[in-house]
């Protein structure tokens, strides 16, 4: 397992000087898993970087063609405004909430790219 520690003021150095060694490493940890890995990215402080921080794992997860279900469950829905304009796609009206109030998930995923869907977030969380 890989721990990282730093500051929001030093993460955009070092980003530069260890992105090559961290999507390696991401690769490898992904690649030999024969079942889906969970990653939850979760604090409950807002400002934190979270939403920035899984936009880019999700577009660098689609550039080393890894599969991924993103699935955003912030009020905001920050995630879900970054991933439709990264990838240029407009978004239907199914959100995260309507899945499980209707119970079923798999009618709120929308498919991003042939490796990355989203279940998008909504205010009515």
């Amino acid at each position: 397992m890989i721990q990282y520690y730093y500051t929001k003021k030093e993460w955009g150095v070092v980003m530069e000087k260890e992105k090559l060694k961290i999507l390696e490493e991401l690769r490898r940890i992904l690649n030999n898993k024969n079942e889906a890995i969970i990653i939850l990215n979760n604090y409950f402080k807002g400002g934190v970087g979270k939403s920035k921080l899984s936009t880019m794992f999700a577009y660098l997860t689609d550039k080393l063609n890894l599969k991924v279900l993103m699935i955003d469950k912030d009020l905001q829905a920050t995630l879900t405004k970054d991933l439709a304009k990264t990838f240029e796609v407009e978004l239907p009206r199914v959100n995260f909430y309507e899945g499980l109030k209707n119970g079923n998930l798999a009618s709120s995923i929308v498919h991003l790219t042939d490796n990355l869907d989203l279940i998008p977030g909504t205010f009515d969380l």
